[in-house]
This record gives C-alpha cells, sequence and structure tokens, in this order.
C-alpha cells in the first residue's frame, strides 16, 4: 500500500518536470521510507 502511494507522487512528479534523476526507483525507495517512517 506505502509503495503504490510513493509510486503515486512519483509519477505525480515525473509529469510536473520536477525529478532531476532518470531512475524513478530510487525516489520511490526514499519516499516509501519517508512515509513509512512518518507513520511510524
Amino acid at each position: 500500500m506505502i509503495r503504490r502511494f510513493s509510486e503515486s507522487i512519483v509519477a505525480f512528479l515525473d509529469r510536473r518536470g520536477a525529478l532531476k534523476h532518470s531512475s524513478k526507483e530510487v525516489y520511490v525507495y526514499g519516499f516509501d521510507i519517508a512515509i513509512y517512517t512518518y507513520l511510524t
């Protein structure tokens, strides 16, 4: 569930052109950890 939410955030940011790095998996991983940390 958190993974899908992270992927949605990254897809949104990618559509807006806010991502500078081409590897979206790095962003998904970062958001995944950030959301998990925030929720716990």
